[in-house]
């Protein structure tokens, strides 16, 4: 009985120690597939941050481009509006 009971446990513990070495690779295999997705998502990050920082850059170049624009075009007008009252005189 001694023998049963001993070869019954040696054999539990052959499973469990198979059981534990390949959950270890499982777990291996997910925090290698978490490391890649931080690093891609690192990558994301950087690239919006860039894109965010670009369109910032390209809208106060605008807003400056029609302020710009604005006044010149206020200008012409009040030329245009002289030379509409002197004929129209």
């Amino acid at each position: 009985m001694n023998d049963k009971t001993f070869e019954l446990l040696e054999k539990l513990y052959v499973e469990f120690t198979g059981l534990k070495n390949e959950m270890n690779d499982r777990f291996t295999v997910v925090e290698n597939r978490l490391t890649k997705v931080e690093m891609q998502q690192e990558g994301i990050i950087d690239k919006v941050t860039e894109a965010y920082e670009a369109i910032n850059t390209l809208s106060e170049t605008n807003d400056k481009q029609h302020k710009e624009i604005m006044n010149e075009l206020k200008g012409d007008i009040g030329v245009i509006e002289l030379a509409v009252g002197r004929i129209a005189k």
